[in-house]
């Protein structure tokens, strides 16, 4: 159960770390009253690897706001947050040197036979130089190959179950980010 936590710190740690929780019962920052998506929703930054918040809302069928990158090339991560009825669900999309590809499909087998049992196997992509995906009702992830980088996307939406599985929806992210 340890490892399933990890996805879960990394986005709390990193919404803190952009100052969109709450603290002493106040809204977020930058939030209006009435639970609103902030108004001043930044795009990343020009030159910036990171997909804009269009064209990853796109991927996800739904709105998302563009919330920090962080690292530098070749090792970066990207957070987007839902908007509506999801705020407070997370979107991560790594990019890291290929190098590190054995290691995160390792980790996609893990996750996949922890959460579905130990017969249970990820989903081939045919993307990029291929790689893998797995979702669940807590949570879904892909990471494929291409151009000499890793592209990883992992959504966890524990107490959301109401988003379902989005394996396919982690596909379109990376799709986006790899263009």
């Amino acid at each position: 159960m340890r490892s399933l936590s990890r996805p879960i710190r990394r986005s709390v740690l990193a919404a803190l770390a952009a100052g969109n929780l709450s603290s002493c019962g106040e809204g977020a920052a930058g939030e209006s009253p009435g639970g609103d998506r902030p108004a001043e929703a930044r795009p990343p930054a020009q030159g910036s690897p990171c997909p804009a918040a269009p064209d990853m809302g796109k991927a996800m069928g739904t709105d998302v706001t563009f919330r920090q990158s962080i690292g530098s090339r070749p090792w970066i991560t990207c957070m987007y947050e839902l908007t509506g009825r999801y705020r407070g669900v997370f979107i991560e999309l790594q990019v890291q040197p290929a190098s590190r590809a054995e290691a995160a499909y390792d980790r996609i087998h893990q996750l996949v036979k922890g959460m579905s049992g130990q017969s249970a196997t990820p989903d081939r992509v045919e993307l990029g130089e291929g790689g893998w995906a797995f979702g669940s009702g807590s949570m879904s992830r892909a990471a494929v190959v291409s151009n000499g980088r890793l592209y990883q996307a992992d959504m966890s939406y524990m107490g959301f179950e109401s988003i379902g599985d989005q394996k396919d929806a982690m596909i379109r992210v990376l799709e986006v980010a790899i263009r």
